[in-house]
């Protein structure tokens, strides 16, 4: 039942080619039109807004009542077009007619009234998908590109809420477009006084041997930061997506926090392991060692144990109390242990904090499973592939799945993995560990009465709260008990 995996994330395949802003726009090769008049090109003097997305998406489906606010606005002007990618196909031998290609359909019926834009999906081999998203080295959804009057790629970002302006300066010839342009006007970057990725790349990047920087973050700074961890990624092929980033450290409009805790925080991922979109298989993290996870071995933000913590705190967006820091060092010595030590001493050496790792007990979900439950559960797939579906009466099945699919939708749901700023937020959930000494592939369902709830939550309803959530896992079989853990922790303190 592909609605319920909401905001999967996986590895991407690095593209041949790397399309971004100031290119053309490839061609737009739908599999069938679901509303709307097709669009067979891109008429020159119009602009068009071409955004991705998918039913298990919750973030897309909150980027609707934005897609038809632009749409209405700007229509005669711009026409906006919604791309359903990466849909969970059950039956990829049929390639007339995938069973995915009706899922949409109901999903779009069932938000017609709000859709007011034209949509469509894609192909069963992913043309879409990888002629636009891939080649724009772009893992998730949402993403939306503009077009512009000429045809060449104007903008490509990922807040819907950016697009009214964007498309205003698109239509009205008021933007300058900018290469891997990422969630700023392009009007903006223009005016900006000083953008320290660009002057890095554009200014001698390649020479530089050894450079490390730590600035304020302005208001209307372009750029994107890299994921706010250090890691080693000298074992990347030159194909890879990763391969630049070999040697380097990037974070811009980072808080004090995020800093210290790309410094002196585990240098893997702290959150679980997802199913690549589209494959529905986990990452080989043997052949992929970046794809591995620290997830309940640190705890998520670095423990602040001074008399004044102001300098912490940042509001997001808000330019206050946040730092770009960047480093370069030779590829052959680019350690993550490496960069790691010059980041710390450069961050001792400006604030003179004193920081330590250590091993505190800290608080977490354990769950937990009955032997009765483990027998119960046990994968009666023969192949062994993992499926999920739904019939008639709302019922959500899970076939060949494992105990970690329900930990990674009770973490991106609950927990602080979408936080991003590592900000407490007394709502969310401390890490979630798995206990039932379950091993290999299991089946479970979620009964319609509680499936229901989920899908009306994606469909602006009632937030199914975490307390209904686990009333759902029990049913299965499963609890939730609180307790606490050991985990690595940094603690900040006053020197």
């Amino acid at each position: 039942m592909a609605c319920l995996h909401a905001n999967l994330r996986g590895q991407s395949v690095a593209p041949t080619s790397s399309l971004s802003a100031g290119d053309m726009a490839p061609p737009f090769k739908a599999f069938k039109w679901i509303k709307g008049e097709p669009v067979t090109e891109f008429k020159k003097g119009h602009v068009y807004i071409v955004e991705f997305g998918a039913t298990w998406c919750g973030p897309c489906a909150a980027a609707i009542p934005e897609l038809s606010a632009v749409s209405r606005k700007f229509q005669g002007k711009a026409t906006v077009i919604s791309a359903f990618v990466m849909e969970y196909n059950d039956d990829t031998s049929n390639t007339a007619n995938p069973s995915y290609v009706s899922r949409v359909e109901k999903y779009v019926t069932k938000r017609d009234g709000q859709m007011d834009y034209r949509i469509a999906v894609d192909d069963p081999a992913k043309t879409l998908e990888h002629t636009w998203l891939k080649a724009a080295d772009k893992v998730g959804i949402p993403h939306t590109f503009v077009i512009d009057k000429e045809g060449r790629i104007a903008w490509i970002g990922s807040n819907p809420k950016l697009l009214d302006g964007v498309i205003d300066a698109v239509v009205n010839d008021k933007y300058v477009i900018e290469k891997n342009t990422s969630n700023s006007p392009g009007t903006q970057s223009s005016n900006n006084p000083f953008s320290p990725l660009k002057e890095w790349l554009e200014n001698g990047g390649d020479n530089i041997l050894f450079f490390s920087m730590l600035s304020k973050y302005e208001s209307g700074q372009t750029g994107e930061p890299y994921y706010p961890h250090v890691a080693n990624f000298r074992w990347t092929k030159p194909e890879s997506e990763l391969h630049e980033r070999r040697g380097k450290v990037i974070a811009l409009g980072q808080s004090l926090r995020v800093l210290y805790a790309m410094a002196y925080g585990d240098t893997l991922w702290n959150y679980p392991l997802s199913r690549t979109l589209g494959l529905w298989t986990f990452p080989d993290t043997i052949k992929n060692p970046h794809q591995r996870r620290s997830y309940g071995k640190y705890w998520y933000r670095p423990i602040l144990e001074m008399k004044d913590t102001a300098k912490f705190e940042a509001k997001y967006p808000l330019p206050e109390n946040r730092y770009n820091y960047m480093l370069k060092v030779p590829i052959e010595l680019g350690t993550a242990k490496l960069m790691q030590h010059l980041m710390q001493r450069d961050l001792a050496a400006y604030f003179g904090y004193h920081v330590t790792v250590e091993k505190r007990m800290m608080p977490c979900w354990y769950l937990k499973a009955s032997p009765e439950t483990k027998a119960k559960l046990k994968s009666k797939v023969p192949d062994g592939k993992y499926k999920m579906y739904e019939d008639e009466e709302g019922n959500g099945y899970f076939k060949g799945a494992e105990v970690r699919d329900i930990i990674f939708q009770l973490e991106i749901r609950y927990g602080y993995t979408n936080s991003g700023a590592l900000v407490h937020s007394p709502d969310l959930q401390p890490p979630f560990i798995d206990a039932t000494g379950i091993t290999g592939n299991i089946d479970y369902t979620y009964p319609a009465a509680f499936a229901n709830k989920l899908r009306n939550e994606l469909d602006g309803g009632e937030p199914f709260t975490f307390e209904g959530y686990k009333a759902m896992l029990e049913e299965i079989g499963f609890q939730l008990v609180k307790g606490t853990r050991e985990m690595n922790v940094i603690v900040i303190k006053d020197k």
